[in-house]
């Protein structure tokens, strides 16, 4: 995926100059939803990989020219303004899209992930109005019902809720992707987005905010820097016991040590020590100076007699 996102950016742009955007955009999105229904679709690995190349082929060309777009239409100040908009949303997307992932795919199966992006896309999901009460009582009931079949610890300590849940959701309901594990998520989705809509504003500028946004412009430093702390994760779970505090503990040291990762990564390509080696720049002369080297000495005025 990412190899065939670097090298489709070298095409994109010299075509769009010559083509022009908007043909590539469109384009671009059209082939991001059919490498979706391709993932949807995929019934083998191999399968899954070519899905996902023909998504990266799309994304590069809308990646490419969303910057190339806000230099053609705005300058100065307001161009500075939207290609930090732009900035901030390529950043921080990749920042939650592996938990986010993470979570899909642990709760509704993997080809949730690509369900959800491919419908989204096409529009047949529209996004509804948040905070709407009524809607955010019916996902709240729908999930309090489902607390019973879906929380752990009541399926292992009840053989009722344990026979229900297989019942409702049997063995292969992750891998055939079970209509109630996505309406379990769409809910939750719909319930939390709810909740912080009225401090999108703050939480983008925090903290949590400016993290979230560091760890997403390393993201690619994180992803495989998180791949070998699962391995060292898994290890200590291994040896230390898997119980809810060393669980919690061991969770918590991995998401320190990603944003540990992103945070060295961001200051190692910003290479200070280059700035501190640089020689200062010696002033550049006026064009005064410069013209009055270039013609010599002014001649000597004669002196009247009186």
């Amino acid at each position: 995926y990412f190899a065939v996102f670097a090298l489709g950016q070298l095409f994109v742009g010299p075509l769009s100059d010559r083509f022009g955007r908007r043909p590539f955009v469109l384009a671009g999105l059209v082939t991001f939803v059919v490498g979706s229904l391709f993932c949807v679709l995929a019934s083998t690995l191999l399968g899954l990989v070519i899905g996902r190349i023909i998504q990266a082929i799309g994304v590069c060309a809308c990646s490419v020219l969303s910057r190339a777009i806000a230099r053609d239409l705005f300058s100065g100040n307001k161009l500075a303004s939207v290609l930090s908009f732009i900035t901030v949303a390529m950043a921080a997307a990749p920042g939650f899209s592996p938990l986010l992932g993470g979570a899909l795919d642990h709760m509704f199966g993997w080809q949730s992930v690509f369900f959800l992006g491919f419908f989204f896309a096409m529009g047949w999901l529209p996004v509804p109005r948040l905070r709407s009460r009524w809607l955010v009582a019916a996902c709240a009931i729908f999930l309090l019902a489902s607390v019973p079949v879906t929380f752990g610890p009541i399926l292992e300590a009840s053989e009722t809720a344990l026979a229900l849940h297989v019942r409702l959701l049997p063995i292969n309901a992750k891998a055939d992707l079970h209509p109630l594990r996505v309406l379990h998520f769409l809910a939750l989705a719909y319930v939390v987005l709810s909740l912080i809509d009225p401090a999108r504003e703050r939480l983008s500028g925090g903290v949590a905010g400016r993290t979230l946004i560091m760890v997403g412009r390393q993201s690619l430093a994180t992803f495989l820097a998180s791949l070998i702390l699962a391995r060292i994760a898994g290890a200590l779970l291994d040896i230390g016991g898997r119980d809810a505090w060393t669980v919690a503990a061991v969770n918590a040291a991995g998401l320190a040590a990603v944003i540990a990762v992103a945070a060295v990564v961001g200051w190692f390509k910003r290479a200070p020590w280059a700035a501190a080696r640089r020689p200062e720049a010696a002033p550049r002369p006026d064009a005064a100076d410069t013209r009055r080297e270039q013609q010599g000495p002014e001649p000597a005025r004669p002196v009247r007699a009186a």
